[in-house]
């Protein structure tokens, strides 16, 4: 599926060359990042491309999950004690 930018998108595109572009739909409640297809190589470093190949991968096998922001926080707080401790406990 082809989608055209309106002027709107064109327009905050360019405010920020290079960056995503957050999107709000309010009628499904829905939001979505707008990100250049091929962004030039000092925009984007070599860990989040691969991120990126790795989660369209993901798409295409059709492991996808519904978006939880309080699962991704609570995650992300276990990895951060995790290396916390992991840092106390080489330091000692």
């Amino acid at each position: 599926m082809e989608i055209h930018l309106t002027d709107e998108i064109r327009h905050a595109l360019a405010q920020n060359p290079g960056e995503p572009v957050y999107i709000r739909d309010d009628e499904s409640q829905k939001h979505y990042v707008l990100l250049e297809a091929t962004p030039p190589p000092k925009v984007l470093p070599d860990w989040i491309r691969a991120a990126i190949d790795e989660g369209a991968q993901a798409i295409e096998e059709g492991r996808v999950s519904e978006w939880n922001p309080e699962e991704v926080i609570r995650r992300g707080r276990e990895r951060l004690a995790k290396r916390m401790r992991d840092q106390c406990n080489g330091a000692s």
